[in-house]
């Protein structure tokens, strides 16, 4: 139980660090834009 509980955890953290750098990459690009 604690087992898939910590697979659980791991992807629920691993999916939210994929959103977080996709959110980062696409603020980047905006930014690259409006510089530009």
């Amino acid at each position: 139980s604690s087992a898939m509980l910590g697979l659980a955890v791991n992807g629920s953290f691993a999916n939210l660090i994929v959103y977080l750098i996709q959110q980062f990459n696409v603020d980047r690009i905006a930014a690259a834009q409006i510089l530009n």
